[in-house]
């Protein structure tokens, strides 16, 4: 997997928990195509934050 692959799925991602920012991740792996596992180590890898983290981050911009 290329660094343009890596960069689109963590994107989508991103799209998704913000879209869905009061639904259960396992929906978001399930959409993407990937493992929990990988999908988490991908997106540490660009936010250093795991997407659980970053959907409560923004599930409190959500209700400001």
């Amino acid at each position: 997997m290329n660094q343009d692959e890596k960069v689109n799925i963590v994107q989508a991602m991103e799209d998704y928990i913000r879209e869905h920012v009061d639904s259960d991740l396992e929906a978001m792996y399930e959409h993407i195509g990937y493992s929990k596992r990988h999908a988490d180590r991908l997106f540490s890898e660009f936010l250093h934050m795991t997407p659980r983290e970053y959907a409560k981050e923004e599930y409190k911009r959500y209700l400001t």
